[in-house]
């Protein structure tokens, strides 16, 4: 086995991990913690004591993870096909 090869073969070997908790991640938590306000839900103020509601997060202070919103997508196209095809189903049987 020459050093290339190992390389490669560790690399792979680290990715897959990497992915698969990525993608468990998604599922099992599909929110993360807004980086800007930090999961708090509002922003201080640059100057004094006030602060102010996060516009990005609608002061929730979660994102949907964008593996997630990759999913939620494609199961979307997914169910629409689904339905343009029982919908073609049943314009080809008479409307029965």
């Amino acid at each position: 086995m020459t050093l290339d090869t190992l390389a490669a073969a560790a690399a792979i070997a680290t990715a897959i991990p990497i992915t698969l908790s990525y993608i468990y991640n998604c599922y099992a938590r599909p929110f993360r913690s807004h980086r800007r306000c930090n999961g708090t839900g509002h922003i201080p103020y640059l100057f004094g004591r006030g602060w102010r509601f996060c516009l990005r997060c609608q002061a929730t202070g979660l994102r949907l993870r964008l593996g997630r919103r990759a999913w939620n997508h494609l199961r979307r196209l997914q169910r629409e096909a689904a339905l343009a095809d029982d919908n073609q189903q049943a314009e080809a049987d008479g409307g029965r």
